[in-house]
């Protein structure tokens, strides 16, 4: 269960910061090896999909609390930052009272000091900037793939979300 909630959020996982790994790499390669996608926090399908998650949270909230037959790996995605350097990382195993949470590192750190994958970690509603969970074979949230994925040539766009059941513009 741990292994396969991993490499679903390794597919969903997709930082903000960091170089891109080669072009000749595909979208759905570099996540899957839990590898980063540069996209600046001020571009602006990465604001607007900071905005949907949080304005889209608290429902998302009600859901990782009382999961639904059918749904799991109910994780939000929060930015750590080392020497001016923001990392996004998948967050995990979620508990909290809404305001504060506690979960695990979902992600292999790359570019941040001081964390690693596993690794229990605090921090407050505030610092989310997204959310995922599966239902069945579809993703639900990762607003920042699909921002990430406006880069991405329409195959290869349209691959990655065929086989992680991410629907993008809803």
């Amino acid at each position: 269960m741990v292994g396969a909630l991993r490499a679903g959020l390794a597919a969903a996982m997709l930082a903000c910061v960091a170089p891109a790994t080669a072009p000749a790499q595909s979208f759905l390669e570099r996540s899957r090896r839990d590898d980063v996608t540069q996209m600046s926090d001020d571009h602006p399908a990465m604001r607007a999909a900071f905005a949907k998650a949080r304005r889209t949270l608290g429902g998302f909230l009600k859901t990782a609390e009382r999961p639904e037959p059918g749904t799991s790996g109910h994780s939000v995605k929060i930015g750590l930052r080392d020497e001016g350097v923001t990392e996004y990382f998948w967050v995990s195993d979620l508990r909290g009272d809404g305001a504060s949470f506690v979960g695990r590192l979902a992600n292999t750190p790359r570019r941040v000091r001081g964390y690693q994958l596993d690794q229990s970690i605090r921090f407050s509603r505030a610092e989310i900037v997204d959310w995922t969970y599966r239902q069945g074979a579809r993703r639900k949230g990762n607003f920042t793939a699909c921002a990430l994925l406006t880069q991405e040539p329409a195959a290869e766009r349209a691959e990655y979300m065929r086989r992680t059941g991410l629907v993008c513009g809803r």
